[in-house]
């Protein structure tokens, strides 16, 4: 498997000069600078790893499958820690005023990249704050209609539409998460004019969805793939850039019609800005393992996810790109926090 998928490849090569604006490169040179020694032993202690989720989600599960692997990699408890709150931001707080010794991990998400432009008033920089460690995986992001809706296709769904401007609506989990976004990026790629519904929650904006109340949503795949498999919704595509092992009958957004959409949800793992080098390159070393070993891919495949290791300077200019994009995104729907 190669380190990144094709996909984030070509997101790291669109990111470009814009990765300066994740500034990561001062936060690893500090790293570097760090005696080396400092991660000999490491770790001689259990790790926390934040998740910045409630308990017995998705997040939650998927991360307890990669802390139980590190633990026995490592031989040191990895310990999960679910500290949810203020979209993702209490915990990455948390994170960002820790010792930077590689004992306080960070599970970073797509919401990172987001509240960089959404939240004004956060304590902390997602820029300077933090040491990039790797990526992990993806979970896909589906385009799935009502069963009734009159469409077969994507440009099916377009051209209704645009035949009725502000009529169709599109079911969301909350203002600024992903569900949302992807709402917004196809607003925005396919030209029409569609009604954001937003419910507290992926739950409830998929009970809405499968009674009729909404026409659309774009789902995580987790929360989709059972009521595809079960003829309850309509596929039409997926958000990935690619096909997906997870439901290889969906074409791609641009495949269907619509260039230049890509939407994921993604997690990472970070740490305080200043941790050793050391520890970093551990740490990442032990994630690629993890990631790359096939027993841990069908495990992940089973949750509808999809490794993703990468090295840190790749994350970083991953990450820098995500922050950019969706920065045009919100600023152009006005987006606002709950």
């Amino acid at each position: 498997m190669h380190v990144l998928k094709n996909s984030a490849r070509r997101s790291l090569l669109r990111a470009g000069v814009a990765a300066a604006t994740f500034a990561v490169a001062a936060p690893l040179c500090l790293a570097a600078a760090q005696p080396a020694q400092a991660a000999g032993a490491y770790p001689e202690r259990p790790v926390r790893l934040i998740v910045p989720f409630s308990a017995g989600g998705p997040t939650d599960t998927l991360t307890r499958m990669i802390a139980e692997r590190l633990t026995q990699e490592l031989g040191q408890s990895f310990i999960v820690e679910n500290k949810p709150g203020a979209g993702a931001s209490i915990g990455a707080e948390l994170v960002a005023r820790a010792p930077n010794d590689g004992y306080t991990l960070l599970l970073s998400t797509i919401h990172h990249s987001v509240n960089a432009t959404l939240q004004s008033n956060l304590s902390y920089s997602i820029k300077d704050d933090f040491t990039p460690i790797s990526s992990l995986i993806t979970l896909p992001i589906v385009l799935v209609v009502r069963n009734d809706l009159p469409v077969k296709d994507v440009q099916e769904l377009i051209a209704l539409a645009r035949s009725k401007p502000g009529e169709l609506t599109f079911a969301s989990s909350g203002n600024g998460g992903g569900t949302h976004l992807g709402g917004e990026l196809f607003r925005r790629h396919a030209k029409v004019d569609i009604r954001h519904i937003p419910f507290n929650g992926s739950a409830p904006a998929m009970t809405a969805l499968l009674g009729g109340h909404v026409d659309m949503m774009f789902a995580d795949g987790i929360t989709a793939q059972p009521h595809i498999a079960g003829g309850r919704l309509r596929l039409l595509a997926v958000g990935g850039s690619q096909r997906s092992a997870l439901f290889p009958e969906a074409p791609t957004m641009a495949q269907a019609g619509v260039p230049d959409y890509e939407i994921t949800t993604w997690f990472g793992l970070s740490a305080p800005k200043g941790t050793p080098a050391g520890v970093v390159q551990r740490l990442n070393e032990t994630l690629t393992r993890i990631l790359q070993d096939p027993a841990m891919q069908q495990r992940l495949l089973a949750q509808t996810a999809e490794a993703f290791p990468s090295t840190p300077q790749d994350y970083a200019t991953y990450f820098s790109s995500e922050v950019a994009k969706w920065a045009d995104v919100i600023r152009e729907a006005g987006i606002q926090a709950n």
